[in-house]
């Protein structure tokens, strides 16, 4: 039985925000004060309402010499930190940090090597999409569309049952004679629909 108390957790994407935003480049203590009105523009919920952290992941010199920097924001819903908080408390767990998966994600499986990465983490109801530099998160995205109305649009292809909710399934309706064109024509279909509004 592990000994540790102390427990960092990862929120999900569809319960948190994230957003990269652009600001002009700032001291350490100048970008603190000004980004609470920062989360006030991006964030759809009131300040007082949501725990908000962010990270300088870059900066860049404009055209007209103006230089300016790359900010990751990213707000829980305080309602959900106390939700974790008492969750692990009752199972005798200390929370000493949330973070949101999608620089988690980043830390667990992107090299130091510098280079450009895009993870995709389809969940069951919503999809995260990072663009790393590193372990840096540099920009993020969630669309609201996951392996369920993945594995629906794929069902309904392959003329199975609405029921059907496992890819082991489908993959047996697929070795059954369905061709595999037809296969990849509907994740292309049903990818481009969840993913359209995505940028």
């Amino acid at each position: 039985q592990p000994k540790a108390r102390r427990v960092i957790a990862s929120v999900p994407a569809f319960a948190s925000f994230a957003v990269a935003i652009e600001m002009p480049l700032l001291t350490r203590e100048e970008t603190e004060k000004s980004i609470g009105f920062q989360a006030q523009r991006f964030i759809p919920m009131p300040a007082s309402e949501v725990t908000f952290e962010w990270e300088k992941v870059g900066e860049y010199e404009s055209a007209e010499g103006r230089k300016y920097q790359r900010v990751l924001l990213v707000a829980v819903p305080n309602e959900l930190v106390a939700t974790y908080r008492e969750l692990f408390h009752a199972a005798g767990l200390s929370l000493v940090a949330l973070e949101v998966e999608h620089v988690a994600l980043a830390r667990a499986v992107s090299s130091q090597s510098g280079r450009h990465t895009i993870l995709i983490d389809i969940g069951a109801q919503s999809t995260a999409i990072a663009v790393t530099e590193g372990t840096t998160v540099r920009a993020v995205a969630t669309a609201d569309y996951g392996a369920v109305a993945l594995t629906q649009a794929l069902a309904h292809a392959l003329e199975a049952t609405r029921s059907v909710t496992s890819g082991e399934q489908i993959a047996v309706a697929a070795d059954d004679g369905v061709g595999y064109e037809r296969v990849i024509a509907s994740i292309d279909l049903a990818m481009g629909a969840g993913f359209r509004t995505v940028s």
